[in-house]
């Protein structure tokens, strides 16, 4: 076991102190390399131990020069795009010479390639695999990629045939000639050799709530899993894919606004209670006005039958509805004419349902939160649906009419109000006190991060998070991917949702990861390297290891 680390220090510093120790206790030296070249930031881009020796340069037959690197890896191996950019519509598909292949245009400004990918059927050396066994499904000319994101498959194409199976990779600096790769490389390699420092490649855990084995590999280093696509609502399919095999249910919500998102997770959670369901239900993204993709596939792989779509027209429109009927889908629209009404009717849906199925009580507890900014509730809404809590919204100063009706009529007896007075402003508190209402807490922070770790620390009596358990980590700074993630961390019974920023892990976060170390099985990060950077992923494994 690595010792802990007493005291803070930055994501950079702690990789690079444990890094020269382990070059200097270690057997395993960089990659020895007489070409100078300029070292470039990039994810390995092999889901495998690192394997290669410099062979730029080297002669090739016809007179040619190797302009790249081989990786040697098991054919089939999953091959992730080392920068974010997009699939050149040039150079893409089969030749002669380099098999199937494809080009990276990264947002960096430099090109990469990718040459040698599998072509064969899978456990043969047939050469009739096409595309489908070389390219990751929805990879093709123009397709965006992120960082980390599954591209294709190591092969031994083109005249790669009769040589172990092995990528040529090659990189471009600002799209002119190629440089020798292997000082991005070693770089890239250094966060996988730590792991192996660490002892932790190539293991499972079984993580509670879900039961089935997850694997760890590369990019899933050390304890935490990365759970991104390559949007909003990629990301959403993502955590579904991990936390749901199947479900009759989803809950769709806008992409561009939190309110929605927000109040409906603790209704998906209700859904465990449904006798024809018996699980709570993902939440999905998509666009006001068109159906995402993204959350089409997803609905399909889920089984789904029945689409809650949270919001009016002017959130989701008609049109939306009328793409999930024509793909076999029934939406069931909630929504009043302001975000604090369709807030208010998603939690009477919880008392319908309770109401209904009979297999669990009415609610008669509810989050008290603002409706005019996302940070404070953030965290809020995985252990609100677990404890069967509706969120309902409030402006800064005043208590809408359509939050109060939804109280009386849901019957609740007791508030929580999550944000400080600049979120709900003491007469607002004083409001509800004189309506009746018991405050049973209100927690808040100086910010969004030291709110959310208040909720887990502070609000743990009310909420009874599961430990030993798992960790939800996004970004601070954005609504989308800690809401969708919320009603995964849910069924976790519930899972606490703690925030970063994309490049650095706040004081609260930090101090609460590093007490709970022991007790934490794993860790998801949500959303890809834009969200959460690589240096902060991997101080989070180092955190939670």
């Amino acid at each position: 076991m690595f010792p802990k680390l007493p005291f803070r220090v930055s994501s950079l510093t702690l990789l690079i102190v444990l890094s020269l120790i382990y070059f200097q206790n270690s057997a395993i030296s960089l990659t020895a390399h007489p070409h100078s070249a300029p070292v470039i930031d990039i994810v390995y881009p092999i889901k495998a131990e690192p394997s290669y020796s410099c062979s730029f340069g080297a002669p090739r037959s016809g007179g040619r020069t190797h302009q790249g690197e081989d990786i040697f890896v098991p054919k089939g191996t999953p091959l992730v795009a080392t920068v974010s950019g997009f699939i050149s519509e040039g150079n893409f598909g089969l030749s002669s010479l380099a098999g199937y292949r494809l080009w990276i245009v990264g947002v960096d400004g430099n090109s990469y390639f990718y040459a040698h990918l599998n072509n064969d059927t899978p456990g043969t050396d047939d050469g009739a695999g096409g595309e489908g066994t070389a390219y990751a499904p929805g990879i093709g000319p123009g397709s965006w990629v992120e960082a980390g994101q599954v591209i294709a498959y190591a092969g031994d194409s083109g005249n790669a045939e009769g040589t172990p199976p092995h990528l040529h990779f090659e990189i471009h600096p600002d799209g002119g000639g190629a440089v020798c790769t292997v000082p991005s490389l070693d770089k890239a390699a250094t966060p996988w050799r730590l792991e192996s420092l660490l002892g932790k490649t190539n293991f499972y855990a079984k993580v509670p709530g879900i039961g089935s084995d997850i694997p760890r590999d590369f990019d899933n280093m050390v304890v935490v899993k990365r759970l991104q696509g390559a949007t909003s609502h990629g990301t959403a399919a993502a955590i579904s894919q991990t936390g749901w095999i199947s479900s009759k249910v989803a809950i769709l919500t806008r992409d561009d606004h939190f309110s929605d998102a927000l109040a409906s997770i603790p209704l998906a959670f209700t859904f465990m209670n449904d006798p024809n369901v018996d699980t709570p239900v993902p939440l999905l993204l998509t666009s006001s006005k068109k159906l995402s993709p993204e959350s089409l596939a997803e609905m399909k792989r889920l089984g789904v039958e029945i689409v809650l779509v949270i919001g009016g027209p002017a959130a989701i429109s008609d049109g939306v509805l009328g793409e999930l009927r024509a793909a076999g889908i029934t939406p069931d629209r909630i929504w009043q004419n302001s975000l604090y009404g369709t807030a208010a009717d998603v939690a009477r849906r919880m008392r319908i349902n309770a109401l209904q199925w009979g297999t669990f009580s009415a609610p008669d507890t509810a989050v008290i939160t603002t409706g005019e900014n996302f940070p404070d509730a953030l965290a809020v809404s995985s252990p609100a649906a677990a404890n069967n809590m509706p969120i309902l919204l409030v402006s800064p100063t005043a208590i809408p009419s359509e939050t109060l009706a939804a109280l009386q009529d849901l019957q609740i007896k007791k508030l929580l109000i999550v944000g400080g007075a600049g979120a709900v402003h003491p007469s607002v508190e004083e409001a509800l006190r004189n309506k009746g209402y018991t405050i049973t807490a209100r927690i808040w922070g100086n910010t969004e991060y030291d709110t959310a770790a208040k909720i887990v620390n502070e609000g743990n009596g009310l909420f009874n998070f599961t430990v030993p358990g798992v960790a939800f980590i996004a970004r601070g700074d954005h609504f989308s991917d800690a809401l969708a993630g919320g009603a995964f961390a849910a069924r976790m019974n519930p899972a606490p949702i703690l925030l970063v920023q994309p490049g650095s892990v706040p004081q609260p976060t930090w101090d609460y990861l590093a007490k709970t170390s022991s007790s934490t099985t794993i860790g998801y990060v949500l959303g890809g390297y834009g969200a959460v950077s690589y240096p902060v992923k991997t101080e989070l494994n180092l955190l939670i290891f």
